[in-house]
């Protein structure tokens, strides 16, 4: 994906992404992180669980039109 696209994505996502190369592959790894708490820690889930929905939501909204099929 070209630097341009990446811009439009994080622009569309609303937030910088982290874009690791898989080297193996011939995508990428795209994330962000989600300070505050995690998975492993069930005492964080009650106010982990709706920020990541909304990332995740985010994510879905940024990338779906330039995924086909």
């Amino acid at each position: 994906m070209n630097h341009e696209a990446r811009e439009e994505i994080e622009t569309a996502y609303g937030g910088k992404l982290d874009w690791q190369r898989l080297s193996d592959k011939q995508g990428c790894r795209v994330c962000d992180t989600l300070p505050g708490g995690g998975w492993t820690d069930d005492a964080t889930w009650d106010e982990v669980i709706p920020r990541a929905f909304e990332k995740v939501q985010r994510l879905y909204a940024a990338f779906s039109p330039r995924l086909s099929g």
